[in-house]
């Protein structure tokens, strides 16, 4: 049997990757916290001017945030420099480089369509080995939608994450729903599945439509 060397064997093993960040399901964050607990990417390494030191490379991008760059496969990292040194890091590793620079996160073969940024709170569930945030959880959220679906008042919601609370849900209406949100509250406060998955509470907010 012919013996896979690091390239073939790098780039197999991230072949499931690939194939999640080209296909995009719904739950792609949840699933990719999943998929990158066990996997390495390449992280390009540079020269500092006038040393001998490596530094990781980065980009700001025109919204002013900041990425460390990192890549699937060997075929995407020689594309993008055939100056920069390869180093393979565990993606917790890269998730502890992004905590440690407070950074925005990290982009996955940047030069791909399939592309894509990991969020720095994504970086803090990878690195403290958590499952997914209350606000991606697929649980948690059918259960909230559980309940909104009786108040057709509401035209949609969205999910988002919360310094101080387990998880932030926006309400948006045409209509005046603030008594509806109070009313929602109470029912969320009664229910099983939400306590359990939310412990620490939920931010409720009545946004702009």
């Amino acid at each position: 049997m012919q013996t896979l060397s690091f390239t073939d064997e790098f780039n197999l093993k991230n072949q499931q990757l690939i194939h999640l960040l080209a296909n995009k399901p719904v739950d792609l964050e949840e699933q990719l916290i999943t998929v990158l607990t066990d996997k390495s990417l390449l992280v390009a390494l540079f020269l500092i001017d006038g040393t001998k030191e490596m530094q990781q490379a980065m980009i700001t991008l025109k919204d002013g945030k900041t990425y460390l760059l990192a890549f699937s496969n060997t075929q995407s990292f020689d594309s993008w420099s055939n100056e920069a040194r390869p180093l393979p890091l565990t993606s917790t590793e890269i998730a502890k480089s992004v905590l440690s620079l407070n950074i925005d996160g990290f982009i996955i073969d940047i030069n791909e369509e399939y592309r894509y940024k990991v969020e720095s709170i994504l970086c803090d569930a990878i690195y403290n080995d958590k499952s997914s945030p209350t606000y991606l959880n697929e649980d948690f959220r059918d259960a909230v939608k559980n309940i909104i679906k009786n108040y057709p008042e509401i035209d949609s919601i969205d999910f988002q994450d919360s310094k101080v609370c387990d998880a932030r849900i926006v309400f948006y209406s045409r209509k005046d729903i603030a008594d509806l949100v109070i009313e929602i509250s109470e029912k969320f406060q009664k229910s099983e599945q939400i306590k359990l998955l939310a412990p620490q509470g939920l931010d409720l907010f009545v946004g702009k439509n």
